[in-house]
């Protein structure tokens, strides 16, 4: 068990003690993207976005999210909750199907190290 404070944007960081389930990265690969100033610009961006789901030491689980692109033309964002067990088999099974969407390249999946 280890002790996490989570990133949120415009909230608190989320903190518990506990153990990561699994955490992975999904990627989105354009050649076009609008920059900050809100202008088309030709090159390579990238979107991608990190979910995570942890178990905590009294039980509860968490779900968190974080999605940033490069180069950063938008801010980064990350949102966190704890969830039920049965909000926590949702998250699973829709983690799933980023895993098979034709749309995202899905990274490795990383799990917790005992």
């Amino acid at each position: 068990m280890q002790d996490y404070s989570l990133p949120r944007t415009d909230d608190t960081p989320l903190e518990f003690r506990g153990e990561l389930i699994v955490s992975q990265d999904f990627m989105d690969e354009c050649d076009l993207y609008l920059d900050q100033a809100g202008q088309v610009r030709a090159g390579k961006n990238v979107w991608t976005a990190t979910f995570s789901l942890y178990h905590t030491e009294d039980g509860r689980y968490v779900y968190h999210a974080h999605g940033r692109t490069m180069p950063p033309v938008k801010p980064d964002y990350a949102v966190g909750k704890f969830e039920t067990l049965k909000e926590h088999k949702k998250s699973l099974a829709a983690m799933e199907q980023l895993r098979h969407s034709p749309a995202l390249k899905a990274g490795p999946l990383r799990f917790a190290t005992s």
